[in-house]
């Protein structure tokens, strides 16, 4: 599909914006945690705090209790994934649930991104 000059049709989708804004990020972070000698950022040692898994009926509770504070606001939403991740019984689950952290965190990018300057703060 070409525009009428010839040339073709750019749509850039809200995904893509907020992906390339949270790669400029880490390529900052990981500069400036070079810069500073921390040679390992960004790589973890294990996958869960004190490298056990929450127990699933404290994440559970841990994430209901989040939620009943402010169930719409994203730190609230992102918080309980991170208490469901930290859960996680095997690798598999673990991978689905990370991904599902990522899957929030880039639609809350997208909905700050997404506001207009009038009106919202920041």
């Amino acid at each position: 599909m070409t525009q009428p000059d010839g040339g073709p049709y750019v749509f850039e989708s809200p995904h893509v914006a907020a992906l390339m804004d949270v790669g400029q990020a880490r390529i900052a972070l990981e500069d400036e945690a070079k810069a500073a000698g921390n040679w390992r950022f960004g790589q973890g040692y294990h996958d869960f705090v004190r490298n056990e898994p929450l127990a699933k009926e404290v994440a559970e509770g841990a994430a209901a209790t989040i939620m009943a504070q402010d169930g719409e606001a994203w730190s609230s939403i992102l918080r309980a994934s991170l208490m469901i991740a930290q859960a996680s019984g095997n690798a598999n689950e673990l991978k689905s649930n990370v991904q599902h952290l990522a899957v929030l965190s880039l639609a809350w990018l997208e909905d700050i991104q997404a506001r207009s300057v009038v009106g919202i703060e920041p």
